[in-house]
C-alpha cells in the first residue's frame, strides 16, 4: 500500500503538470496530499482501510481534475469511471459515502447521473466479491448505525442524539479549521459569480464548487452522527478542501 500510493503521488503530479504546465501546481498538488500528521500516521504507518481509501480518493481527485480539464464533459467513459471509483470506495469504508453526490451534481445530463447511480451498484459488488456471504451482517450493520445514537451501532435507539450532535459538528470544524476555510472561500466564490451574473461563463466552475461544497457539508453531517473526536476522514475533507483551494 505504500509502493501503491507513493506511485499514486508521481501520478498525480505528472498529470497535473501535462494538464497545467506548471511544476509549482503539481509540487502543490504533491504537497497537499502530505500536509496532515493524521494522513502520514494512518496512510503510510498502519494496516487498515485508510491506505486503500487514501488511494482511492486520490484517484478520485485525479478523475475529478482530467474531467475539469476535458472539453467533452459529455463522455460517457466518465460515468463509468466515477461509477467504478465511488463503487470501490463504498467498498472500503462508508465514510466515502459523500463523494457520491459529487457526480450527481457535475455530470450534465440526467440520464448520465441516473446510470452513474445504476452503476455504482455492480462496481460494489465487483469490489466486495470477498464480503458477499457477509452482506446481511453489513445490512444489519449499518442499520444500527442508522438506528442508534451511539459510535458504531450502540447507544439509543434513536435516529440523531440532538444534544451531542450540534457540539460534534462544532468540534469537527474546530479540529479541521481548514474545512471551514475552504467552505467560506467556495460560498463567497458562489455568490460573486451569482450577484456579477456571470453563470454562463462560469458555468463549470459553479458546478463544482457547488459539488464540492455538498461533498463538504455530507461529510460534516454523516461523521456527526458517530464522532469520535478524531480529524474529519480525509476521504470527505483532506483531499477535497486541497483541491478546492487550488
Amino acid at each position: 500500500m505504500v509502493v501503491l500510493n507513493s506511485v499514486f503521488l508521481l501520478l498525480l503530479g505528472w498529470i497535473v503538470f501535462k494538464k497545467t504546465n506548471s511544476v509549482w501546481r503539481a509540487l502543490f498538488m504533491q504537497l497537499c496530499m502530505l500536509v496532515s500528521s493524521y494522513i502520514l500516521s494512518i496512510t503510510f504507518a498502519s494496516l487498515s482501510p485508510e491506505p486503500l481509501l487514501f488511494f482511492l480518493t486520490g484517484l478520485y481527485v485525479i478523475l475529478i481534475f482530467w474531467y475539469y480539464h476535458d472539453e467533452d464533459k459529455n463522455d460517457w467513459k466518465y460515468v463509468i469511471l466515477f461509477a467504478l471509483i465511488t463503487g470501490a470506495g463504498l467498498g472500503t469504508k462508508a465514510t466515502f459515502l459523500p463523494l457520491t453526490i459529487f457526480p450527481l451534481i457535475v455530470l450534465p445530463r440526467v440520464k448520465s447521473k441516473v446510470l452513474y447511480l445504476l452503476g455504482v451498484v455492480p462496481s460494489f459488488i465487483l469490489f466486495t466479491i470477498p464480503a458477499i456471504p457477509e452482506y446481511d451482517a453489513m445490512f444489519y450493520w449499518f442499520r444500527n448505525m442508522i438506528n442508534h445514537s451511539g459510535i458504531y451501532g450502540h447507544g439509543e435507539n434513536q435516529f440523531i442524539d440532538f444534544k451531542t450532535y450540534f457540539p460534534n459538528i462544532k468540534k469537527i470544524i474546530g479540529s479541521n479549521p481548514l474545512i471551514l476555510v475552504a467552505m467560506s472561500v467556495t460560498t463567497f466564490t458562489v455568490i460573486t459569480i451569482l450577484l456579477i451574473k456571470k453563470t454562463k461563463l462560469f458555468h463549470w466552475e459553479l458546478k463544482f464548487l457547488t459539488g464540492f461544497f455538498g461533498v463538504f457539508v455530507f461529510g460534516i453531517l454523516l461523521v456527526a452522527k458517530h464522532y469520535g473526536g478524531k480529524p474529519l476522514s480525509y476521504s470527505s475533507a483532506s483531499a477535497f478542501r486541497n483541491f478546492i483551494i487550488y
